[in-house]
């Protein structure tokens, strides 16, 4: 039978912090791409709405399931989002050190999170590089990247991935990817 396990009350004090910061986050993310305070509201109060995918769904499994921190991960994505968006139209290294930080962040924080980032930043990446100047982002992103790999180098080596994707969240994660394809 199936029986929750209670978390300890500072982590699920953190956990509330992060939910309560997701829209926050999320705001500022959709300012910067759309550059309109108006949708960027819209868009973050949609956020807090208590329907599926939305709140519910974030603190089912944020604070009652054992889901924090790839919750806690999500509050950073639209952030590194953000900077990289930032990085890749303006080229400021110090920008891509933000990037690779966060994004080291979110990897130190949840593997899965890590994932759903990778896959934000490429989309980000691809969405920026049919604007011009193609080339020029895709290397900003490289950049990035190693940064990225040489931040948490110590963290990712070959022994943890191979547990990670042994584990049953990595199990999930190959039976996902095989139903995509």
């Amino acid at each position: 039978v199936y029986k929750r396990q209670p978390f300890a009350y500072g982590i699920r004090l953190w956990l509330l912090v992060f939910l309560v910061f997701f829209p926050i986050s999320f705001y500022f993310f959709v300012k910067g791409l759309a550059e309109r305070r108006l949708t960027a509201f819209l868009a973050s109060f949609l956020t807090l709405l208590p329907l599926g995918i939305f709140l519910l769904a974030r603190v089912e499994l944020g604070l009652f399931d054992e889901d924090g921190a790839h919750m806690a991960s999500l509050t950073f994505t639209p952030l590194v989002c953000l900077l990289l968006l930032r990085f890749l139209r303006t080229g400021k290294y110090w920008l891509a050190i933000l990037t690779a930080l966060g994004t080291t962040l979110v990897a130190l924080t949840s593997p899965i999170g890590l994932l759903v980032l990778t896959v934000f930043l490429g989309v980000v990446t691809f969405s920026e590089m049919l604007l011009g100047n193609g080339r020029l982002k895709f290397l900003r992103l490289i950049v990035v990247l190693l940064l990225v790999i040489g931040f948490s180098a110590f963290w990712y080596n070959p022994k943890l991935f191979l547990l990670t994707i042994q584990s049953s969240q990595g199990q999930l994660v190959k039976k996902t990817f095989a139903n995509l394809l």
